[in-house]
């Protein structure tokens, strides 16, 4: 679907982006991560064509993205960037329109006009469940409202890829479950979806992938169960004996694979390079040995754990 390869791009003498390679298959909902300057909006602005690289290559189902002359080229250029949708995280909002000719104005930027024009104002409406604002003017709305609006302007044009800076920013619990449910949604009718925002365990919930950006650089890409299981496998193994506690120390301390040993009453805490199998061996050990174990395992790994460990 989309495809970065070594992406550069500098403010004056500071370089933000520094050869970022991310590849983002169709139907996933991808979540952007990184700390505040890390370059997710340079990126995003970037992939929606609002502004040019230095050096790099984008494409998108295998076509090239053409740099563009004037930012127009979204609107009326390049079919490429017709197939995007993008929502930055501070989107303009006209107070004096309602939904209507928001959406209206938007629609006729992408060449949209006549009946075909108002059934698609239509169809987004209802897709966006905000049918009832049509008429409502922006400065009476919410910001939860307006976050909808702006996503429904965002797919009035049928994009094939959505690129969302920080969606939920703002916008009350119950706007935000809305709208997660809303993107998942658009996800399972085929859309592909690429999400910032600064909620992790938000991220965790909604998406199927993640690149945690570093430095200009993504230090870790894959998918959300990739995540967890790298996250927990971070974690300290913790064992709570109930008899043999002397025995179980001298097998943890004799594998190869342990380090960082520190123990509370019945308890050992310890660093461990395996994995699953390794794990489930080592617990055998301690059984065979006569041990009784009444804990053994892993906290569970976590989007948050993972992205603290790798910037």
């Amino acid at each position: 679907m989309l495809t970065v390869e070594n992406l550069n791009y500098s403010y004056g003498s500071h370089k933000v982006l520094k050869d970022l390679c991310m590849h983002v298959e169709k139907g996933q909902l991808y979540g952007l991560v990184g700390r505040n300057g890390a370059g997710k909006t340079t990126t995003m602005k970037i992939l929606s064509g609002i502004i040019d690289a230095d050096s790099g290559r984008v494409t998108l189902n295998g076509v090239d993205f053409p740099r563009r002359t004037h930012l127009r080229d979204i609107f009326v250029g390049h079919s490429e960037y017709k197939k995007i949708g993008y929502m930055p995280d501070n989107f303009g909002v006209y107070n004096n329109l309602s939904a209507l000719e928001y959406l209206d104005f938007y629609a006729e930027e992408y060449g949209l006009t006549g009946k075909k024009k108002e059934k698609r104002i239509a169809e987004i409406l209802e897709m966006m469940n905000i049918s009832e604002l049509s008429e409502k003017l922006v400065s009476g709305m919410s910001r939860g409202m307006k976050q909808k609006l702006g996503l429904a302007r965002t797919m009035i044009n049928d994009p094939d890829l959505l690129i969302l800076d920080e969606p939920s920013s703002g916008v009350e619990p119950e706007g935000q479950v809305s709208l997660r449910d809303m993107l998942i949604g658009l996800c399972s009718e085929g859309k592909t979806i690429i999400i910032s925002s600064h909620v992790l365990s938000e991220l965790t919930r909604l998406c199927t992938n993640v690149g945690m950006l570093e430095g200009g650089r993504l230090t870790f890409e894959g998918s959300v169960a990739e995540v967890l299981e790298k996250s927990r496998l971070n974690n300290l193994v913790r064992v709570a004996f109930v008899d043999g506690f002397e025995d179980g120390m001298k097998i943890i301390h004799d594998s190869p694979l342990v380090s960082k040993i520190s123990f509370d009453n019945n308890e050992i805490y310890f660093e461990f390079k395996g994995e699953r199998k390794e794990e489930a061996e080592l617990l055998k050990k301690l059984i065979s040995a006569g041990t009784t174990v009444s804990f053994f395992g892993r906290e569970g790994g976590s989007l948050e754990s993972l992205f603290k460990s790798v910037i």
